[in-house]
């Protein structure tokens, strides 16, 4: 790097990008992302980062001096416009919609969404409300696993595996909560798409990224208690289980209208990280 550098005379600005930094995983392919972080990633003139979680991690361990946060852009008038183009999919759903509770999750079906704790957390919920759904959209290593969970607690017809969608703005419009189980992330995009349709959000407090959409006011390392009423919705226990984010939920259930009242400018946040915003910081940064 330092060699193309030279060769350039610096004209050209070298610009790496870090989207998720797990520090969990350690297999042959994260050894040699480390190797390359370790000894390349200094020589760049400015690494992005999105979010000052995953910042600080890479600080930590790997003692990089040129980081920056950009969030992950998104473009809140093509999510509005495409949450009104309804499929014949999601017609099919649209008394489910109106005769029941319905709680939503998206993305991979795998470890790190630890869906298996939601579908736990649901099962007790839908114990003492029998009007309730679990839709999940996506798919991944784990969907027999999960399916086989779902017809051991004898949900089969409760909870809906709806696989990929090209169009998950729809089902975000229709749902009544929206919930994030997972036990670490980066930025989690889907979040913002939720509060830009204005669903009540439901996120377990993981590392990294919840916490500094939902709760900004926070600093990170403020320790704090469970369910946290953030500034836009509702942090779960990091120390997440099926208890955990059981508790949180019927919370919400039991203080919904409460609740909505309190929270009334989600919209406004997710503008945040519209795409016109964030391009703007790109061409700053560009000009280094």
């Amino acid at each position: 790097m330092f060699i193309y550098k030279f060769l350039l005379r610096k004209k050209t600005k070298f610009i790496a990008y870090i989207h998720n930094w797990n520090y969990e995983h350690n297999d042959i392919l994260h050894k040699i992302i480390k190797f390359c972080i370790k000894n390349f990633y200094k020589y760049f003139d400015k690494i992005i980062t999105v979010s000052y979680e995953n910042e600080i991690m890479l600080k930590s361990k790997f003692n990089l001096k040129n980081l920056q946060v950009i969030y992950n852009p998104i473009d809140i008038e093509t999510w509005l416009n495409m949450a009104n183009q309804e499929s014949w999919e999601l017609n099919n759903l649209k008394e489910i919609y109106k005769n029941n509770l319905v709680f939503l999750n998206i993305w991979r079906l795998t470890y790190q969404k630890w869906q298996s704790e939601l579908i736990k957390a649901f099962k007790k919920i839908n114990n003492f409300n029998k009007n309730t759904k679990l839709i999940i959209i996506w798919k991944w290593e784990l969907e027999s696993d999960l399916k086989k969970l779902v017809k051991e607690l004898e949900l089969e017809n409760e909870v809906l595996f709806l696989g990929r969608q090209s169009n998950v703005f729809q089902y975000i419009k229709y749902c009544n909560f929206f919930i994030l189980s997972s036990i670490w992330e980066s930025f989690w995009q889907v979040l913002v798409e939720a509060l830009s349709l204005n669903k009540i959000v439901i996120s377990t407090d993981c590392k990294a990224g919840p916490r500094e959409i939902l709760s900004p006011e926070l600093k990170l390392n403020d320790e704090i208690s469970y369910p946290y009423l953030g500034k836009y919705w509702v942090l779960s226990d990091k120390n997440i289980s099926s208890k955990t984010l059981f508790e949180t939920i019927n919370f919400v259930i039991k203080n919904e209208e409460k609740l909505k009242d309190k929270y009334s400018n989600w919209i406004e946040w997710a503008k945040n990280f519209d795409i016109l915003n964030i391009t703007k910081i790109y061409k700053d940064l560009y000009r280094l």
